[in-house]
């Protein structure tokens, strides 16, 4: 069981040990700040793992190849005159055999300038920040909160939830798609990529879709991606449905690069949700926020 690499001792994440479960190893960790933010995803020989503004890379035997800080593996700059970065997600896709990650990253000072931080490795064994392509999606002034990274056999998806007006004023939410990489481990130019936004999403009935997820496609034979959404639950009490986009592939362009399609909403018909109340913690009178209904 893959755990925090803090010190064990009152209130800390230990590594438990189980017989059916190996390798067991110390996972890496961020005091920085809260909550961690912590996704990983695992290849033939290798598992990244990113919390908050860290990333590490293991074999698959659980050694410690690399770790830093996700300035370089994004190549943005941080500091007090650079920006900061969050929301880490990192994928393992089969079909080109790379690790992919999205990063938001942001202005700190004005916010005037805020964008997606997306990147590959070169090939299916990483050992450092410098095995990675590294580009970005640049937003300006509106920031692109919350990013969620999926794919289709095609395709990158990245989903957001966007904020204007200093993040203070909420805009919608979308997701932009990107053609996957051709085959080769050398770093293409920005040339060979098109970015497709969604627009701002609606659910079935015309109200505002919100926090849209990307499935990371694993088998589906047709290849298409799936984007689900939940209603905006600061605008309803309360909703018993899903929306479901596809991407699909619709050919390519006069340059060659493939040209996604873009359909939904698909309404799923769920159990009834709300936005849940605020979480009380053990031996603290201060409430965890829950976030929203996901």
């Amino acid at each position: 069981q893959l755990g925090s690499g803090a010190a064990a001792g009152p209130g800390a994440p230990t590594v438990s040990s189980f017989s059916n479960v190996a390798p067991s190893f110390d996972g890496i960790f961020d005091t920085g700040g809260t909550p961690p933010d912590t996704t990983g995803a695992i290849g033939p020989d290798r598992y990244i793992e990113t919390v908050n503004t860290d990333y590490a890379i293991f074999d698959r035997t659980g050694n410690l190849l690399n770790s830093g800080g996700l300035d370089a593996l994004t190549g943005i700059p941080t500091g007090f005159f650079g920006y900061a970065l969050s929301d880490p997600q990192m994928m393992w896709d089969a079909k080109t055999q790379r690790f992919y990650y999205s990063v938001v990253y942001y202005d700190s000072l004005f916010l005037s300038d805020n964008g997606i931080a997306i990147g590959w490795s070169k090939t299916a064994t990483p050992s450092s920040a410098s095995d990675w392509c590294q580009y970005a999606l640049s937003f300006g002034a509106e920031l692109p909160d919350y990013p969620k990274l999926g794919d289709s056999s095609d395709f990158l998806i990245y989903g957001y939830n966007q904020f204007s007006n200093f993040a203070q004023t909420y805009d919608g939410s979308g997701f932009t798609v990107v053609n996957k990489p051709p085959a080769g481990s050398s770093c293409p130019p920005t040339s060979a990529f098109t970015a497709t936004d969604s627009g701002v999403l609606h659910n079935a009935d015309g109200s505002l879709a919100a926090t849209p997820v990307p499935a990371n496609l694993v088998d589906d034979s047709n290849g298409a991606g799936y984007v689900v959404a939940n209603a905006d639950l600061t605008a309803v009490p309360s909703a018993n449905f899903a929306s479901v986009f596809s991407v699909t592939t619709n050919g390519t362009d006069a340059n060659g690069i493939r040209v996604p399609q873009i359909s939904g909403p698909t309404n799923v018909v769920v159990p009834s949700y709300s936005l849940p109340s605020s979480a009380a913690q053990s031996g603290s009178p201060y409430l965890l926020d829950t976030l929203d209904g996901r």
